[in-house]
């Protein structure tokens, strides 16, 4: 309560009086109870409060900027006011409840997510919090994220259409913006350009083609994991996203961006939209931090010692390299492009579970049914492929396929149970917790068909 009364004797101080210094204080975006939380969203409303007089007051004289021991911290913004979309003196500020809600949602929900705990996270949330307290631009990005994904509610009673106006006039002042930068391929290329152009790239929510099936295949427990399960859904608009692409390679390429996050960000949307459509994806992966040495392959047989669980799912990645390679040579092209197809449906399960309705399984299995009209390979990886097209199939007329193409290759190999055949299917790349359940209902099934 304490923390409640003094971050509202902020937010009062910041409006009735202009000279008042206040220290915009970092905080915990990851609380680890509920006094730390409720002081941690006292804190960013008593922040976002004093941000908001700052840029809507008469323009004065340049800002003044101090260092203190906590990070930085505006004392004097002495900039020209933000007005929503800065057209003139008759355009109506954005209402501080809105800047309160969307500092505070990104802080609390958006930032944690996408750059989950782990090396640097902590510096990269509490770098963008700051940028978006300090920079028109970030503001109107995080204003955009948050009345996009907020869920319904959050802002209380505020109307619909105001929302929506309110989004539009965002986005209107970031396009503003950037039609005056681009002008100049110097000024385009910088980072905070880089970065409005990925906000307006995502258009809004995905609408979907056609209808669910009654059934789908399982997937993972990773579905939530760096918003994939919102990211994933949304239109991507495509003129903004080849913009991205040229003025990322005008800069020099990812490796070239200096905002902290921006270019794991643009990495991870490189691949939704890759793994939408099925292409390669636009720019290379970008991790948010360097990756443990658990994960390093050394080659087979070096430093694994009596863990054969991480000795095999190395070993089948080493052999999809191998065949990668074979592709790319012309050897093997057949086994090769169905071993990769199946590998495809496998990530869309558990490594990379986007969405349903925007998954390409129908694309997938069908692609995979065409390549095994062919197949050369051996007949247990034939049912492992399988396996993954059965489950992939799920709910789609081509499963009866599948399922039969399964059980020939279970007799000619002497299988006559779901035991005997998991077996042979965990020598590939299988998650027991999402994929058992699918597997055994396609081996019944096939079963049960012929």
């Amino acid at each position: 309560m304490e923390s409640s009364r003094s971050a509202s004797r902020q937010q009062r101080c910041a409006r009735s009086c202009p000279a008042t210094k206040i220290d915009l204080q970092f905080v915990n975006v990851r609380p680890d109870d509920q006094d730390q939380r409720t002081k941690t969203r006292a804190i960013v409303r008593a922040n976002a409060a004093h941000f908001h007089w700052r840029h809507n007051r008469p323009p004065q004289e340049k800002a003044i900027v101090e260092q203190s021991g906590r990070g930085t911290v505006f004392l004097h913004d002495k900039r020209r006011p933000m007005n929503s979309t800065q057209g003139g003196p008759n355009v109506n500020p954005l209402p501080s409840a809105l800047v309160n809600h969307c500092i505070a949602f990104n802080a609390e929900v958006v930032l944690p997510a996408l750059f989950p705990d782990g090396a640097n996270s902590s510096n990269v949330r509490a770098s963008l919090i700051q940028m978006s307290i300090s920079n028109p631009c970030v503001l109107h990005i995080f204003i955009t994220g948050a009345l996009t994904n907020s869920p319904q509610g959050t802002l209380g009673d505020t109307p619909s259409d105001r929302i929506a106006l309110d989004m539009f006039r965002s986005r209107a002042e970031m396009v503003r913006s950037l039609s005056i930068a681009i002008k100049d391929p110097v000024e385009a290329c910088k980072d905070i350009n880089i970065f409005a152009i990925v906000a307006l790239a995502k258009a809004g929510k995905f609408q979907k083609v056609e209808e669910m099936p009654l059934k789908t295949p399982k997937q993972g427990p990773l579905k939530s994991l760096q918003l994939l399960n919102w990211l994933a859904l949304s239109e991507i608009d495509p003129i903004h996203f080849d913009g991205l692409s040229k003025l990322i390679e005008l800069k020099g390429g990812l490796e070239k961006i200096e905002i902290p996050g921006l270019a794991a960000l643009i990495s991870i949307a490189g691949l939704l939209v890759g793994t939408r459509e099925c292409t390669a994806p636009r720019f290379p992966v970008v991790p948010l931090s360097c990756l443990s040495r658990e994960f390093i392959f050394h080659g087979q047989g070096m430093g694994f010692g009596t863990d054969q669980d991480l000795y095999m799912v190395l070993s089948m990645l080493d052999s999809y390299t191998i065949m990668i390679d074979d592709f790319c040579e012309g050897r093997k092209i057949v086994t090769a492009s169905s071993d990769r197809l199946a590998t495809l449906i496998y990530s869309l399960l558990v490594t990379f579970p986007l969405p349903y309705s925007v998954a390409p399984f129908k694309y997938l299995v069908t692609q995979l049914r065409i390549a095994l009209t062919e197949w050369d390979g051996d007949d247990h990886m034939l049912v492992w492929v399988l396996t993954m097209g059965g489950i992939g199939a799920t709910g789609l007329g081509k499963r009866v396929w599948f399922m039969k193409k399964l059980q020939d290759a279970a007799m000619r190999i002497g299988v006559r149970s779901w035991i005997e055949l998991r077996d042979i299917i965990k020598r590939g790349l299988w998650h027991e917790a999402t994929n058992d359940r699918d597997g055994q209902d396609l081996w019944l099934e096939s079963r049960i068909a012929n």
